[in-house]
C-alpha cells in the first residue's frame, strides 16, 4: 500500500512526527480510519504538530460525522491546546454519538 514507506520509517524513527502525520492522512483513504486516528492520538499525547491535527480533524469530523472517536480526539487536542470551550463542545458531540 502507498502508505507503507510511512509505517517503515516510524518503526525506525518513532519520534518523526511529521512522518507520523502524514501516515495519518493518508490511511482513510485507504478505508483504515481507525489506523489513522490511532496516529493521531499518538500525535496528541505527545502534544506535536496540535494545529495540523486540528485542522486535520475538522476535516474529519465533517467526513465522518457520526464517528464519535474523531469528536473527542477534536476535544483532546483543543484541551491541549487550552481551547476549553471548543473541547467542552467537541466531547459534548462524542457523548451524543455513542
Amino acid at each position: 500500500p502507498p502508505y507503507e514507506p510511512y509505517r517503515q520509517r516510524l518503526e525506525q524513527a518513532p519520534d518523526d512526527h511529521p512522518v507520523r502525520l502524514e501516515l495519518a492522512r493518508s490511511l482513510p483513504a485507504h478505508e483504515a480510519l481507525a489506523q489513522s486516528l490511532d496516529q493521531y492520538e499518538v500525535l496528541i499525547e505527545a502534544t506535536k504538530m496540535l494545529d495540523d491535527v486540528t485542522g486535520d480533524l475538522q476535516q474529519l469530523v465533517e467526513e465522518y460525522h457520526e464517528t464519535p472517536r474523531v469528536h473527542r480526539l477534536l476535544g483532546d487536542t483543543y484541551l491541549r491546546s487550552g481551547q476549553l470551550k471548543d473541547a467542552l463542545d467537541a466531547y459534548r458531540a462524542a457523548l451524543e454519538r455513542l
